[in-house]
């Protein structure tokens, strides 16, 4: 089994501003939960000082570990209030203008099995940040060094909410999401084609 890194390691050697307490850790401007080691008894922690201080006195080991974990429905969640959302009859009614792009995240076996919204530019999940920013080696000029709105799209909305909101964090203008995803758009009637991979 994996040693777990001491507390102190985890904040004060990461420069995050870690203090070693009687037992706890306060980590000032964030706040984090705390898990010991199970041979130890478990300590509680409460808000103090703009950290996270134990109030009930441990072992003392150095054996703990920060937990700030989140769900993958928090970060959609998240992205969710830093995008716009189109629903899906509105994308359906801007299909076919020129100055809109569709940005299909979805894999390429996703498009080779159930198809694509004509016309839309395929960018997979994993090369977003990639091919989006400008000074990436891989940045895709002939798709996004231009004055036009883009939809990303993926099945449902989970990955092109995520993918949205990191290409607006990098700077690209003009970005939403279709609500629903490609699921919705079939469910609505909107326009489809069927996908084949080009061979080398």
């Amino acid at each position: 089994m994996r040693r777990r890194a001491p507390a102190e390691q985890v904040l004060g050697h990461a420069g995050m501003g870690g203090q070693k307490l009687a037992g706890g850790v306060v980590w000032h401007g964030c706040t984090v939960a705390l898990h010991c080691h199970p041979a130890y008894r478990p300590a509680s922690y409460s808000v103090a000082g703009g950290g996270i201080v134990d109030t009930h006195h441990s072992t003392g080991s150095d054996d703990m570990t920060v937990n700030a974990r989140v769900s993958v429905l928090d970060l959609v969640e998240e992205a969710r209030k830093a995008i716009e959302t189109l629903p899906v009859d509105e994308a359906i009614a801007m299909h076919g203008d020129p100055e809109v792009v569709f940005v299909d995240l979805r894999d390429v076996r996703e498009l080779e099995r159930e198809g694509r919204i004509p016309g839309a530019f395929h960018m997979p999940r994993g090369m977003v940040e990639f091919w989006v920013d400008p000074e990436s080696p891989y940045f895709k000029s002939e798709v996004f060094d231009q004055d036009r709105r883009f939809a990303f799209y993926c099945n449902r909305d989970w990955r092109s909410a995520l993918a949205t909101e990191v290409a607006q964090r990098i700077g690209l203008e003009r970005v939403c999401h279709v609500e629903g995803g490609y699921t919705a758009w079939k469910k609505a009637g909107g326009p489809t084609e069927a996908y084949e991979r080009k061979r080398k």
